[in-house]
């Protein structure tokens, strides 16, 4: 019985022994967990990444930054938890936290049991300062293919990361926009213009820009190719309609006056600008009964003013003397390429007449382009008088100035009274009819007119017609004076151009 007994505590002793040895090799397969070695990896912005590990227990895996975080169902969770065995987990990389030029750093620490350790790290790149110059059709402009501006301007669409600012740019051109906010380029538009004295020539450079700390980050490739074929420049283009030259040709002015204004020595210097200085000049008179004519220089043709051309764009204006009345002109220049297409037609091309009208040949406002300037010039100035002649017949009627009849009116009262002291009288026959022609002597305009107004008071003889002209020989025409009419009528002769007074020619006829 006894040793039946000691065989039973024997039995229930190793039973306790076998347990205990079970369970100490339990906890080592489950309770000691397995950590994978550290593994580093780089992504970038936008990437997903797949992290793969073996866990030998029930497992749970946290990120240290807030743009990387795990895919778990289609969300992005900053934890995401699993059991026993082979495990695959989606990482995704986000944007939060981009400082430029700073790369980012986060650490991947699994959870087994009680223990905690970094099994991954992952790395953000730095994003670096972007800057791009565009066409636009989105493509950057590049040392190979340096962004070309127009002849006069052209505008480009500017890209970047960051607040940009344009700091430097070639001598030969404007930028209207020199910074712009980190965006698309839908914002950003930067428009660059070729400087006035810089538009014949190619020319090449770089744009320069920089960040808000003054520090470069791009240069980008500028080139401009020179001024057209087709188009040319003057340096008279700001004003080329207000010429004016004295009657002996020795000076002129820009006033716009005859003879007014500052009066600056001739010659006139004149620079033209032209593709390889490839360009024809035309000279064009004006004259009030037929309008604009070109002189064909090319074949003999003279004419009032002239230029020297030191056929590099620099040309020097003379103008002869005047010995008649004011006269008018252009002076016009075109690029070969432009002249060569017109020059067979060149007035049918360059000038119209306005039918039904009889107004002269005038300058289409087509080819203002080509004007380098509009002259004018005074006329010789003639001593007054004032001629009176029966139309038809030609028949000189006596007329005297009113200084020379002994009237009792002042030069100051005549002018008072008349507008003018240059009065002249006139008497007529009786029981005589007439159509007079009257002339001012010295008059160098191109037209008259007349009324016969005294200070608001109306002294036209009945039936009778009083007309300016705007001929060769500027006249003022009285026609339908009857036999019987008697009194005095005052005719008041006036610049057509002007409206400037005359002369005065009081006719009279008592019976």
């Amino acid at each position: 019985m006894k040793d039946k007994i000691y065989f039973l505590r024997f039995v229930v002793l190793a039973f306790c022994l076998v347990f205990v040895a079970c369970s100490d090799d339990d906890d080592k397969k489950q309770g000691d967990p397995i950590f994978p070695k550290v593994q580093k990896i780089s992504c970038a912005v936008g990437e997903t990444v797949e992290l793969t590990f073996n866990a030998n227990m029930n497992w749970k895996l946290s990120s240290s930054a807030l743009w990387c975080k795990f895919v778990v169902g289609g969300e992005l969770m900053n934890s995401c938890s699993g059991e026993t065995g082979e495990q695959t987990v989606a990482v995704s990389i986000g944007d939060d936290a981009t400082a430029l030029n700073k790369s980012y750093k986060a650490e991947i620490s699994l959870w087994m049991g009680a223990d905690k350790k970094v099994v991954y790290e992952i790395t953000r790149p730095s994003t670096g300062y972007e800057v791009s110059l565009l066409d636009e059709n989105d493509n950057p402009y590049t040392e190979d293919n340096p962004a070309t501006i127009a002849y006069k301007s052209s505008s480009f669409y500017v890209r970047a990361n960051f607040d940009w600012q344009l700091a430097e740019w070639p001598d030969w051109i404007d930028a209207d926009i020199t910074s712009g906010e980190a965006g698309e380029q839908s914002t950003n538009k930067l428009y660059v213009n070729i400087q006035t004295e810089y538009t014949k020539n190619a020319n090449e450079g770089f744009l320069t820009f920089v960040n808000e700390a003054g520090d470069k980050v791009a240069t980008v490739p500028v080139k401009y190719e020179g001024i057209p074929e087709d188009k040319i420049e003057f340096s008279t283009d700001d004003n080329k309609w207000n010429w004016s030259f004295t009657v002996d040709g020795q000076f002129y002015s820009n006033s716009g006056v005859s003879g007014g204004g500052n009066l600056e020595p001739m010659p006139l210097n004149i620079s033209i600008v032209a593709k390889n200085d490839k360009y024809v000049i035309v000279f064009v008179e004006d004259d009030p009964e037929w309008g604009c004519t070109r002189v064909q220089t090319e074949y003999g043709g003279t004419t009032w003013f002239n230029v020297e051309d030191d056929k590099k764009g620099n040309i020097q204006l003379h103008v002869d003397e005047n010995v008649g009345k004011e006269r008018s002109g252009y002076l016009m220049a075109f690029p070969v390429l432009k002249y060569d297409m017109i020059k067979d037609a060149f007035d049918d091309n360059v000038f119209y007449l306005e039918e039904g009208t009889d107004k002269p040949y005038m300058m289409r406002s087509d080819y203002d382009d080509y004007i380098v300037m509009r002259l004018t010039q005074e006329g010789q100035k003639v001593e007054g008088g004032l001629s009176v002649s029966v139309d038809g017949t030609g028949e000189q009627l006596e007329v005297f100035s009113y200084a020379d009849t002994g009237g009792e009116l002042t030069e100051e009262q005549l002018i008072e009274k008349y507008g003018t002291a240059s009065v002249y009288m006139l008497d007529l026959e009786n029981n005589r009819s007439y159509n007079l022609i009257v002339t001012p002597g010295g008059f160098t305009g191109w037209s008259l007119e007349a009324n016969t107004m005294l200070n608001g008071v109306e002294t036209k003889w009945d039936g009778v017609e009083v007309t300016g002209t705007w001929v060769d020989s500027a006249a003022v025409s009285i026609y339908g004076i009857g036999e019987n009419t008697a009194g005095e009528m005052v005719v008041t002769i006036m610049d057509g151009t002007n409206g400037n007074i005359v002369s005065v020619l009081i006719i009279s006829r008592f019976g």
